[in-house]
């Protein structure tokens, strides 16, 4: 008996003295947005909103606003927030080329201009940082040109050390020269794919970190998609030696296999985003995989849904799961929260931002949404 009452005893000190759990850190949202009215878009914004995202209940709170750009359209961090890099998606009426600009961020939060680089053409539509933290690289969609830019150790960006333009065309109106719409480094550091929308290819690069140069891969190992596909965006399967390309004029997405030697892609599947009784007009935009990459998810602009596909562990391709209604129109970005429980959508054109929960079957579960303007791009820090 007095064995049973002190084992009690110790068993409820130690639970005493358990640490109560703590909650999860907030996370921080940056959105790229665009700043006045072009021929496609009716920019409102001020420039890079920040917002706080209570990490209980998604609640998005507005901390602050990056200015003083002109349609930062498509933006990157570090994986710390500390630093932002920024496109200014302008024309030949805005400026001489587009520009890519680095902040960093002081000590009340507030983020600083420490660069700002030509983009070397127009519209530039996307910026990557190299993994390495050592380049950062810009898609320009119009002039199909690819610039690649050298960190500094102060978190500056110097002049491009190297630039690179890509010639194609399509079958579509839209696919008259080539447009670049993105620039996807490795995870090892020793390839750079740039997703073609004019060209209907991936173009694929080896990363020349001592010449600091891009060299193109042997045109055997060059990835072509259908005619008239347009591919936009690209991603990487955490797991599978795999990709997905979302193709914004055909309404598919492309599973290709990853030769991780010599860095070819080949195509695999294709699957459509859209149900089978849609007739409507539609342009493809996003695609990310869940956090434990088994879904996938792609936006469409004129459905105005996100598709939504189990991948099979086997061969990594993909199942039609269904679809869910964004609640908004023309989805440009989205991103997969990393909790994992969390996807957020950017509708550009009602501007508001859209709160999903992540199911166990890969569905989403409206929770709510904000109103920001013009949003483009969601980053998740």
């Amino acid at each position: 008996m007095k064995q049973t009452l002190l084992v009690f005893a110790l068993l409820t000190l130690w639970s005493g003295c358990k640490r109560p759990e703590s909650k999860p850190a907030d996370m921080k949202l940056f959105i790229g947005t665009y700043t006045k009215k072009e021929g496609h878009v009716d920019g409102k914004a001020e420039g890079v909103y920040q917002y706080r995202m209570d990490a209980q209940n998604g609640e998005l709170s507005q901390v602050g606003v990056i200015t003083g750009l002109v349609n930062p359209s498509f933006i990157e961090a570090s994986p710390d927030g500390h630093y932002i890099y920024a496109v200014e998606e302008t024309g030949p009426g805005d400026d001489s080329t587009g520009h890519i600009n680095v902040f960093e961020r002081a000590k009340d939060g507030s983020y600083t201009r420490l660069s700002r680089q030509s983009t070397h053409a127009f519209a530039p539509c996307h910026v990557a940082v190299d993994q390495q933290g050592q380049f950062v690289f810009v898609a320009n969609y119009v002039g199909g040109v690819v610039a690649m830019y050298p960190l500094e150790s102060d978190g500056k960006l110097s002049p491009a050390c190297h630039v690179v333009t890509q010639t194609g065309t399509g079958p579509s109106p839209e696919q008259e020269a080539s447009h670049p719409h993105q620039v996807v480094p490795s995870a090892d550091g020793r390839f750079l794919y740039v997703p073609d929308k004019g060209a209907d290819r991936i173009f694929a690069y080896s990363i020349n970190r001592e010449l600091r140069r891009l060299d193109p891969l042997p045109d055997s190992l060059q990835a072509r998609l259908a005619a008239g596909a347009g591919p936009r965006h690209l991603v990487f399967h955490p797991s599978y030696p795999m990709a997905y390309v979302i193709n914004e004029l055909n309404a598919t997405v492309t599973v290709l296999s990853v030769n991780a030697a010599n860095g070819a892609l080949s195509p695999e599947q294709s699957v459509n985003t859209l149900p089978a009784d849609f007739s409507g007009k539609n342009w493809c935009a996003d695609i990310h995989l869940s956090e434990d990459g088994r879904y996938l998810y792609a936006s469409n602009r004129g459905h105005n849904s996100l598709s939504i596909f189990s991948v099979n562990p086997n061969d990594g391709r993909l199942q039609s799961v269904g679809h869910e209604s964004v609640r908004g129109e023309f989805p440009r970005n989205f991103a997969v929260v990393p909790d994992g429980r969390h996807l957020l959508v950017a509708n550009q054109n009602t501007d508001n931002l859209v709160l999903f929960t992540i199911g166990e079957d890969g569905r989403l579960q409206f929770v709510r949404e904000t109103k920001v303007k013009t949003p483009v791009c969601i980053i998740v820090r």
